[in-house]
């Protein structure tokens, strides 16, 4: 038998059971009312959505609609009414879709200028698509400009797009829009200099014989790798570099131990030639100390053989001398002699002289007294006698 627990909580359970049943029926008719409320909504929406769109339509067929339309249609091609910058959400389909608008404008010449500024948005908009390509991020979207430390080129952009690009721009007026495209096109003509300049040092290395060359030719290729910032370029480099500077290590430890090698030689040549230079200059010495003692033993010799000779001559002088004085002795004595003999000669000459004088003297007076005799026996006989 159920006790009195187990009836008090059967009595509890139909309870809940009850009110849950209330709550499904209230929900039920509260989604059926809401459902009902929500479709009348929805059916006034769609009715004056229709007036709506039938009230335009019948705007933009009449002629100020048309040409409010178009206005409206080429005003959006810009950021602002007053901006040079395109929309940032501007399109080709967009602009096609803004010239079947103005093609519509009823008055000529407000459909021209519409149409002159549709031709120059169109211009830029090429001009501006092509240049976002070159970067990794589009350099200009509506009036926001990429920083220019934050510009990257793209992979692919060669430096003649660039070039081209800045040529076009020459013919667009001077816009805050035109500024910016060309300091943009600036920086990427930049950037790509450099990458065309980093592949022609590169494959100048293969031209340079001097390792003095081929390192600054790795400095400055460093250099410009430095002013590229895409960084799969960079990478690309990076490794020709690596490698480059491998082999410019290697080729300069050969080129040192090759100057070493070549140092050490000259050293020890020029150690062998000192080595050599202080032989000979002993040699040349010893030669010279040889020589000196030589010339010294000859000199020697040779003043002994001059002392020599001196006392051979002197004595041969003294020995000729004492010949002379032997010889003028001789001859003077042999003079004296002589001078004796002649004054002998003189003193008989003059004695026989004398003695004939004395005789001539005797004749003569005998002469002279026989003359006398005789003239006085003539005188005396020529007397006469008594």
């Amino acid at each position: 038998m159920p006790t009195r627990a187990d009836y008090h909580e059967q009595k509890k359970q139909q309870a809940k059971k009850r009110t849950v049943k209330k709550s499904v029926i209230a929900i039920g008719i509260f989604v059926i009312a809401l459902g009902i409320y929500v479709g009348s909504l929805q059916y006034q929406a769609q009715v004056a959505a229709k007036e709506e769109r039938a009230a335009k339509l019948a705007e933009a067929n009449s002629t100020t609609g048309r040409a409010r339309i178009a206005q409206t249609a080429v005003k959006s091609l810009y950021v602002a009414e007053n901006s040079s910058f395109l929309n940032e959400d501007i399109s080709l389909e967009k602009i096609k879709s803004v010239q079947k608008k103005v093609a519509r404008v009823h008055q000529k010449d407000l459909r021209t200028q519409l149409n002159e500024i549709v031709t120059a948005v169109t211009k830029m908009y090429a001009l501006q698509s092509e240049l976002n390509v070159q970067f990794t991020n589009p350099a200009i979207s509506g009036d926001e400009v990429i920083p220019s430390d934050e510009i990257v080129i793209a992979q692919s952009t060669k430096m003649k797009t660039l070039v081209k690009l800045n040529e076009t721009l020459a013919d667009f007026t001077n816009t805050q829009w035109h500024t910016e495209m060309m300091t943009v096109v600036g920086v990427g003509m930049k950037q790509a200099r450099a990458t065309e300049q980093l592949e022609e040092t590169l494959e100048n290395e293969t031209e340079l014989v001097s390792l003095s060359e081929r390192r600054k030719n790795y400095e400055e290729a460093l250099n410009l790798l430095e002013q590229i910032k895409n960084k799969a370029i960079r990478q690309t480099y990076h490794i020709e570099l690596v490698k480059l500077n491998k082999r410019l290590v290697m080729d300069e430890e050969q080129e040192r131990l090759r100057i070493a090698e070549e140092e050490r030689l000259a050293a020890e040549e020029s150690a062998r030639q000192v080595a050599m230079d202080k032989a000979a200059s002993e040699a040349a010495k010893q030669a010279a100390a040889e020589k000196a003692s030589s010339e010294a033993a000859k000199q020697a010799a040779a003043e002994k053989a001059s002392s020599e000779a001196a006392k051979q001559a002197a004595a041969e002088k003294a020995s000729s001398e004492a010949a002379k004085q032997a010889t003028a002795e001789k001859a003077s004595s042999e003079a004296a002699k002589q001078a004796a003999a002649e004054k002998a000669s003189s003193e008989a000459a003059k004695q026989a002289a004398a003695e004939k004088a004395s005789s001539e003297a005797a004749k003569q007076a005998a002469e002279k007294a026989s003359s006398e005799a005789t003239k006085n026996e003539t005188k005396e006989a020529s007397k006469p006698k008594q």
